[in-house]
């Protein structure tokens, strides 16, 4: 009966949980080479069944014979096609997870073919991250968006003057804490009210249940409004 390697494969992925994130199983050569093996097997007969079909009247259970071969075939290959997708899935979710150095349990895991996948898409990525921007960009960290855009922050030793991306100066004082409580205040939204502009050009949703960390002069108006709740920490 054809088409039961395939569906070891299948059914190997399932067990490991691969699309939970469970753990790559080791690469199933022997079974793929069985699975490859059948499939020339069937394009075999079904090479002889069509060169019979051209000498013979009585052609239908002929048909019917490669007609059956012909969507084995096609489920194997789909079936091949899904495992090899699923690994690389994985394998590429790895690059994100434990960056360029994946661990040696996991890398045995791995085909050759698919060691040196990684590795291209490793070297691929690095260029492409090192390219943005003036001094490049690690995509790899922080990969959801914080909740809040501003963080406050305390000073542990002297620094002197940073310059934020809108040009203010700051002085970076041991013992200082920004931002300062009276620039900034954490706000809850208690209705919808759509975008705020901020001073700086900023947009803000300003969605019910939402929480931001806002400059004080630009969110007074909607707190005196009942939109905002300012909110004590």
């Amino acid at each position: 009966m054809f088409g039961v390697k395939c569906t070891e494969l299948i059914k190997e992925l399932k067990r490991c949980d691969i699309d939970g994130k469970g753990f790559l199983p080791n690469y199933n050569d022997k079974v793929l080479q069985e699975v490859f093996e059948e499939m020339q097997d069937l394009f075999d007969q079904n090479k002889l069944d069509v060169t019979k079909m051209s000498e013979e009247t009585d052609r239908e259970e002929l048909f019917m014979a490669v007609k059956m071969r012909h969507y084995g075939m096609v489920r194997n290959h789909r079936c091949v096609h899904a495992y090899l997708m699923a690994r690389l899935k994985y394998i590429k979710s790895l690059r994100w997870g434990f960056g360029t150095n994946i661990p040696q349990d996991i890398r045995k895991s791995m085909s050759e073919n698919e060691s040196k996948w990684f590795d291209s898409y490793n070297k691929l990525l690095f260029n492409y991250m090192k390219n943005v921007g003036d001094d490049g960009i690690d995509l790899c960290q922080e990969q959801h968006p914080p909740k809040f855009r501003f963080i406050t922050v305390r000073c542990l030793s002297d620094y002197g003057d940073l310059m934020l991306s809108d040009g203010t100066r700051v002085s970076i004082k041991k013992g200082l804490q920004h931002p300062p409580k009276f620039r900034f205040i954490t706000v809850r939204c208690l209705s919808d009210y759509g975008d705020l502009m901020l001073s700086d050009g900023t947009r803000v949703s300003i969605k019910k249940g939402l929480q931001h960390l806002l400059p004080r002069r630009d969110c007074e108006p909607l707190i005196r409004q009942g939109v905002l709740q300012h909110v004590l920490m």
